[in-house]
């Protein structure tokens, strides 16, 4: 019964540790869509952006 609870122990760290691993990749995916989320809006509204950055800036 010991080496059978010794197990299932085991067997508990495992998925405790592949569901942390999971939300560290959810929000790694999550920050990626953000990013991604920003440049589209930013694409989307260059012309009104462009019109108020500086000349120097325009040129960088």
């Amino acid at each position: 019964m010991t080496l059978r609870l010794d197990g299932l122990y085991d067997t508990i760290v495992e998925l405790e540790e592949k569901i942390e691993d999971v939300k560290l990749r959810r929000k790694a995916v999550e920050q990626d869509a953000i990013t991604l989320e920003n440049i589209y809006t930013l694409l989307e509204n260059f012309d009104k952006v462009y019109d108020k950055i500086s000349q120097e800036e325009k040129n960088l």
